[in-house]
C-alpha cells in the first residue's frame, strides 16, 4: 500500500498549527515570504520560494525589493 502522497512531498505542509492559526487567512507580506525562505521545514522553504517567485514575476517593483 502507497503512503499518503502529502507524507511523501512536503507541498501539503502548512503552518496551521500555529496559534494565530485561528484568525483569517491572508497572503503573507514581503518580509514574511523572505523570513519563510529561511524556516527549518525545506516544504515551508520551498513554498515560501515558489510564492516569492510569483511575487516577482511582472512586477518590477517587488523584484528591486527582494534583491
Amino acid at each position: 500500500m502507497l503512503a499518503d502522497p502529502g507524507l511523501l512531498y512536503g507541498s501539503r505542509q502548512s503552518l496551521d498549527s500555529r496559534p494565530e492559526a485561528d484568525q483569517k487567512w491572508r497572503p503573507p507580506d514581503l518580509p514574511e515570504v523572505i523570513e519563510y525562505l529561511s524556516h527549518p521545514n525545506d516544504a515551508i522553504k520551498a513554498n515560501a520560494a515558489a510564492y516569492l517567485q510569483h511575487l516577482c514575476y511582472g512586477n518590477n517593483n517587488v523584484k528591486s525589493r527582494t534583491r
